[in-house]
């Protein structure tokens, strides 16, 4: 089976099955560096690849077949291996993965799901022996709002399951769209704003973005939820100066939800 008819088949059938199936031909794309097409614009420093919007977060587009791809007037496709792609999404922190035929038959894929099932792993996320005290870094080697909501949000919603017994209907990580979640229990909706912050710090919920989500949790009788998660350095120095580095050791301050 190859990739676009695995992706075909599991947005047909919508199994466990099918989408396992789909991971497999997707690591294997990856692992091979399968020709894929993705489409290019110009720009003030050359070509630059499409980027696509969805619920706040970026991803790098990629089409599986010339009969879904859609380009600029002035835009460009070209072809690419699969494993290419997945480097230009691992050297931009800010991009939430890859999203296939966004146009026609669309398919989100994270850059965690990519570095789970693949060989090629992203080296932001790979361990780092950073020492002991505040050590020499790059800005680059800072981990970006985007990445700490990643890391955050995997924390909510292993909690919201495991501890609360909630399912969950939806979930997005970005740092600016409400909900971040939405969850359901004994016939309950809930929708939960998640928000991170480098600890010691906490994040508080501001009141617009409360008033916001109480809008949005209003028309479908929703009730609220506030996840606000710390995320420090387990390295004493690095976590009094809020200096959060990728692949250092973490300790999370989670203290469940709050009803707000």
């Amino acid at each position: 089976m190859t990739f676009a008819e695995a992706k075909k088949q599991m947005l047909e059938l919508n199994t466990e099955e099918s989408s396992l199936a789909f991971m497999q031909a997707l690591a294997e794309a990856v692992n091979l560096d399968q020709t894929m097409l993705i489409p290019t614009h110009k720009a003030p420093s050359g070509q630059a690849i499409e980027l696509h919007q969805q619920y706040g977060e970026m991803y790098a587009v990629c089409f599986t077949s010339r009969d879904y791809a859609v380009i600029r007037p002035e835009g460009m496709l070209m072809e690419t291996g699969m494993g290419k792609i997945v480097d230009l999404v691992y050297s931009n922190p800010r991009l939430a993965g890859i999203v296939l035929d966004p146009q026609g038959a669309p398919v989100y894929i994270r850059r965690r799901q990519i570095d789970a099932c693949s060989d090629k792993k992203d080296p932001r996320l790979l361990p780092r022996d950073w020492g002991e005290g505040i050590p020499v870094y790059d800005q680059s080697d800072r981990i970006v709002i985007e990445e700490l909501m990643d890391f955050a949000m995997d924390i909510v919603q292993q909690y919201a399951v495991e501890r609360y017994g909630y399912s969950i209907a939806e979930s997005h990580s970005s740092p600016v769209f409400l909900p971040n979640l939405i969850l359901e229990k004994d016939g309950q909706l809930y929708y939960a704003a998640v928000e991170a912050a480098i600890a010691p710090e906490l994040p508080r919920l501001h009141p617009k973005k409360l008033e916001a989500l109480k809008g949005f949790a209003a028309s479908m009788d929703a009730k609220c939820l506030y996840a606000p998660v710390g995320i420090g350095s387990t390295d004493t120095q690095r976590f009094s100066e809020r200096l959060a580095l990728c692949g250092d050791s973490f300790m999370v301050n989670f203290n469940g939800f709050q009803e707000v």
